[in-house]
């Protein structure tokens, strides 16, 4: 019975272990884009990526508009929604 016992907590224990690591393991990246245009009228497609490297979709998507914010010209403007894909890494 003790021998028991301590299989399945072992068991447990594993379990719970492998569960913990790949939850902390995921991580989140992609690509995103949109259009912009300036104060004469001249449009373009600003497009941006980031590596698997936040914890999150959201914090994703943060590091995307903050890379497509940097590279909008004083004189732009979003002319359209921003266009995200995030997927999970391993």
């Amino acid at each position: 019975m003790k021998t028991m016992t301590k299989l399945g907590f072992s068991v447990i224990r594993f379990m719970a272990t492998a569960v913990f690591n790949n939850v902390i393991a995921q991580k989140y990246g992609g690509s995103a884009y949109v259009h912009v245009k300036d104060d004469e009228g001249n449009s373009r497609v600003l497009y941006a990526t980031v590596s698997c490297n936040n914890d999150n979709e959201s914090s994703a998507k943060s590091s995307l508009m903050s890379e497509l914010s940097r590279q909008r010209k004083y004189n732009e403007e979003f002319i359209s929604g921003i266009t995200y894909d995030i997927d999970s890494c391993n």
